[in-house]
């Protein structure tokens, strides 16, 4: 439970700031490779890995107190009302028309032939239990913030839909006139903000929204200045903000062109923009079609360090989620810049974190079907020290996430430039202090980029396909990575005299106990000086070492000179177990002169073939094996059933992500979307 302390807040949880500075002392270990450049993030010369920590830990969340507090205000406004203000449910549930060409809010609203011109006339006649139709056309029927209601001067934001202690179904997409079809693909209803408006908002615990078939375009959030504490300076959700409802369900809806930014403050951080297109503070989801394009969560600039990033699309805080058919295209989380030092009193750095989706504290997050492209974390630059950007599809940290079919693709997270450069980690998809399991996903051509240093030292990238981390104090760091490929991904140190560390071109694990069972690694990249794990990394948080079971697995096409296709430091353990080793400079840390004794444990090397697994077409990252692979039929005793492509996997199945002769189960090979409605123009 949050302890108010002021217009403060402070939460348990341990800051990530860890992250930062943990993951530099911690990558003190590849200093081999420049001995004298390596350093930790604090100046020092890294000679004691453990030499911060009690500083690193001791901070907490700016983010978290924030929505602890947005809530907290949200709640108290609902305290504040009168009962009688509270909507009882209607007896007969009632039909209430909405068309923003022909409608009039002088009108019933009860009948197609005479509907109401605003969603939010409609709304503030509906009783619980009502359905609102939204009509559309082929051009797009636009709904925009009419006048201040009842439900924003409450808010204290101008929103197009305001949704407060009401049980309401809204369905946009009907037909002008008989309102008799619902097709949102043909009949686009579009909620606009006009760029300063929020398109949807909903509070209130007794508050059900079930939203359906509208485009939610150019929303805007931004701090609520009749609020207190960071609420004034925070935006959160500028498509659609919900805090402390009860259940939200979004179906057949697109959000795209929406933003949530920070204010800018003249001293100390800048305000986060959180949530683009969707924050989701303390409620339970549903989204079914989705689609989130074109959405930006922007730290505002501030004199000590810019402002966080989160959510490029989709933020939730202590939210319970089910998703299917997800698509995340072209998002951006971009922290705050500052001309200051870029860390501020309380220890936080200007980071981005899910350039696509953030899922934060004590939120639990099961997706199926998520197909996330060209998604960017930015972090944050500065005079001197930069902030990072971790996560560029997605992000969770302190939650719980499934992932189940999925195509990540060229996503990027890029840490901000200074004169210390920072840390960009999770090219594709990032869990810190989190238990994250990713089943048949297509994780290729991602990228983690490290922030450029001027003559203090660059940033350090970490996954370029996937990174997992924890820090002393934080839940368990867990991952279970099944039936998927981690291919053609890169991680590419930045630019300065100076060398911070970093690799695991493909999958990097910090202190995580981690199963790869039936998982294609291939043709991942690091470029930089001391960046090490071509494929697979497996390094300690202080005493907290890593440990990885990867079997029937493939994994091949590492042969860059620097780093091996699996790197274990001191501390960590892999234990392989079938599968094939191939193309490859080094297969392991054991194999690679260039470690030394500076070596964790390798067990299990015997079992691991090595033979081409012939691949489909590796210069287009389709890494599906061909019919005479020598993978076939080799992984017996396996318990997966269902491969990449949600193909059969037959009695004997075949190493790696692929069942060369599986039958399909009802998705396509490669791609894993179903539905995508059209974009309203």
């Amino acid at each position: 439970m949050a302890v108010r302390v002021g217009n403060r807040r402070t939460t348990p949880r341990m800051r990530r700031n860890w992250l930062g500075t943990g993951l530099a002392l911690a990558l003190v270990a590849v200093q081999f490779f420049a001995p004298a450049a390596a350093m930790a993030q604090d100046g020092s010369t890294g000679a004691s890995p453990d030499a911060s920590l009690d500083g690193s830990i001791r901070a907490r969340s700016t983010i978290d107190a924030a929505a602890e507090l947005a809530i907290q205000q949200a709640q108290d406004q609902a305290q504040n009302q009168a009962a009688s203000a509270v909507q009882p449910a209607a007896t007969t549930a009632t039909n209430w028309y909405v068309d923003g060409n022909s409608g009039a809010d002088t009108a019933g609203c009860k009948s197609p032939d005479a509907p109401c011109r605003t969603l939010q006339a409609a709304i503030d006649r509906a009783a619980s239990g009502d359905t609102i139709l939204a009509a559309g056309n082929g051009n797009g029927i636009v709904y925009t913030f009419a006048a201040a209601s009842a439900c924003t001067e409450r808010y204290g934001a101008n929103v197009v839909a305001c949704v407060f202690d009401k049980k309401l179904t809204m369905r946009g997409g009907y037909t002008p006139g008989s309102f008799a079809a619902y097709d949102p693909s043909q009949n686009v209803s579009i909620i606009d903000g006009q760029g300063r408006n929020h398109g949807l908002y909903a509070s209130g615990s007794n508050t059900t929204l079930d939203v359906a078939g509208f485009t939610v375009r150019n929303g805007y959030a931004t701090g609520i200045s009749k609020r207190s504490g960071e609420s004034s300076y925070f935006g959160f959700g500028g498509g659609m903000a919900v805090e402390s409802a009860g259940a939200i369900v979004l179906r057949d809806m697109v959000f795209t062109g929406n933003r949530s930014v920070g204010g800018d403050r003249g001293s100390n951080f800048g305000g986060a923009g959180v949530g683009g297109a969707v924050s989701l503070l303390a409620t339970t989801a549903t989204l079914e079609n989705v689609v989130f394009s074109g959405n930006t969560a922007l730290g505002g600039a501030g004199g000590s360090s810019g402002g966080y990033a989160q959510g490029g699309a989709l933020f939730t805080f202590k939210t319970v989620m089910t998703g299917t058919n997800l698509t995340f295209d072209g998002n951006v989380a971009r922290a705050g810049s500052s001309g200051g030092g870029g860390i501020a009193s309380n220890g936080q750095r200007a980071d981005a974190l899910g350039g696509g989706a953030c899922f934060e504290t004590s939120s639990t997050v099961k997706m199926y079907g998520v197909t996330a492209l060209r998604n960017q974390a930015i972090g944050g630059n500065a005079a001197t020290n930069a902030g990072g950007g971790f996560g560029g599809a997605l992000f969770g940290e302190g939650a719980d996430v499934t992932v189940e079919g999925a195509d990540i693709r060229s996503n990027l997270a890029q840490g901000g430039n200074g004169e210390n450069g920072w840390l960009g980690s999770g090219g594709g998809i990032m869990g810190f202090n989190t238990t994250l399991r990713v089943n048949r996903a297509i994780v290729v051509a991602n990228t983690a980029q490290g922030g450029n240093g001027r003559s203090g030292y660059y940033g350090g990238p970490n996954g370029g396909g996937i990174t997992t981390s924890w820090s002393p104090g934080g839940a368990a760091s867990n991952l279970t990575l099944t039936n998927s490929v981690v291919g053609g991904n890169t991680a590419v140190a930045g630019s300065s005299g100076q060398v911070l560390g970093g690799g695991g071109g493909g999958v990097w694990l910090q202190a995580t106990t981690a199963t790869l069972d039936h998982v294609t690694i291939a043709n991942n990249k690091i470029s930089g000086t001391g960046i090490v794990g071509q494929g697979l990394l497996l390094i300690n948080t202080t005493d907290t070492g890593s440990n990885a079971t990867v079997r029937n697995s493939l994994i091949t096409g590492h042969n860059g000179t620097d780093g091996s296709a699996i790197d274990v430091f001191p501390k960590s353990t892999v234990t392989l177990a079938g599968g094939l080793l191939y193309g490859n400079k080094w297969n392991t840390s054991r194999d690679n002169p260039n470690m030394g004794t500076n070596v964790g444990t390798v067990n299990g090397a015997q079992t691991m073939g090595s033979a081409d697994p012939l691949y489909i077409a590796t210069a287009d990252n389709d890494f599906h094996i061909q019919s005479k692979s020598p993978a076939r039929d080799k992984a017996a005793g396996s318990q997966q059933k269902i491969d990449v492509d949600n193909e059969q996997r037959d009695n004997t199945p075949d190493y790696g992500a692929d069942e060369a002769g599986g039958e399909p189960q009802g998705l396509p090979k490669g791609r894993v979307l179903l539905y995508l409605p059209r974009l309203a123009r």
